[in-house]
């Protein structure tokens, strides 16, 4: 046993580890984009700071409906920087289950990808998903 302990580094810790020491290494490769450490450790930053200046407190839920995409694991990891609960969504659901998932979670905010967002605009038009 140790004479003393060391802290184990967050996830977010860890991040912006890599962004420091493995700056232009890539972090997150889709197809053919790619974006390296630092560019994700300062884009997770940009997200978790923007919820968090639209109003949002750590520990609220945040409902994310998007695929797979670099964008997707920004939103996830910003959230997490930002000390926000996670709640991903299957993007394959009908409408009515989304609504009534979203209706279930208690999410304070929904971040959808661009395919995604007339989904939300139309449950919203149609008064299917709660007003808060």
């Amino acid at each position: 046993m140790s004479a003393f302990t060391v802290p184990e580094p967050l996830i977010p810790e860890l991040i912006a580890q890599h962004g420091a020491w493995l700056a232009d290494k890539p972090a997150v490769i889709e197809g053919d984009r790619v974006l390296d450490w630092r560019g994700f450790d300062a884009a997770t930053n940009r997200v978790g700071n923007a919820l968090l200046a639209a109003g949002l407190a750590p520990g609220e839920r945040v409902a994310v409906l998007a695929g797979s995409s670099i964008e997707m694991l920004l939103v996830l990891f910003g959230c997490g920087k930002a000390g926000l609960s996670v709640v991903p969504l299957n993007i394959s659901i009908t409408d009515a289950a989304v609504a009534g998932m979203l209706a279930d979670c208690g999410a304070r905010a929904i971040v959808a990808s661009g395919a995604h967002c007339a989904r939300i605009d139309g449950l919203l038009a149609t008064d299917r998903l709660p007003a808060s």
